[in-house]
């Protein structure tokens, strides 16, 4: 009011839309997590329901081991959410593309998937060895394992030639290579 003149002026509020589907990292090994987050363009008033779901490429991710679609909640007065996706175990390098939609605005991410596989048993001595030996042996993969490494199955194909040093080992996250693990060669009688 101005001089007791009065002026409305009408204000329309828009809700927050969905403006982006990212993850994080965006490229990662099958069977390993990225953290994925649907963003808005602004605050919600209330509880928001995104829906997630699968467009193209691989099927088989999982939302806290539930498989798409699967819902998730902007909460009251957040302009996001991010939550975990676990992707699939693959045989290649793939992708997978997914959509977020609240019912009026869908947005879509896509996330890359690689195989990971090993490539190389290293055994060190590589030649012949006599009885009583200690090998020192590594595994390498084709690509750096992903977030909590990677876990590999040891055993032999002739336990009578030795015994290893462990069961299990795991390439460490980051790495291509595993720790050392021993096969102690087992004493052959002398003729």
């Amino acid at each position: 009011s101005l001089l007791g003149v009065t002026k409305n002026a009408p204000v329309t509020l828009i809700p927050a839309r969905l403006i982006a589907f990212s993850f994080n990292p965006p490229r990662v090994n099958g069977g390993s997590t990225s953290a994925a987050t649907v963003t808005l363009d602004g605050k919600t008033g209330a509880d928001r329901t995104v829906t997630i779901a699968h467009v193209a490429g691989v099927t088989g991710t999982t939302i806290g081991g539930s498989p798409l679609p699967r819902n998730v909640t902007v909460p009251a007065q957040a302009s996001s959410v991010t939550f975990d996706v676990l992707s699939p175990p693959v045989t290649s390098s793939t992708f997978e593309t997914m959509s977020a939609t609240d019912g009026v605005t869908t947005v879509t991410g896509t996330l890359f998937i690689d195989d990971i596989d090993i490539v190389d048993l290293i055994i060190l001595p590589a030649t012949d060895v006599i009885s009583g030996t200690i090998l020192n042996c590594q595994v390498k993969l084709n690509r750096a394992a992903g977030a909590g490494g990677f876990t590999v199955d040891l055993s032999s194909s002739n336990p009578a030639a030795g015994t290893l040093s462990a069961a299990q080992v795991t390439v460490p996250a980051g790495s291509l290579f595993s720790p050392t693990f021993t096969f102690n060669c087992a004493v052959v009688p002398a003729d």
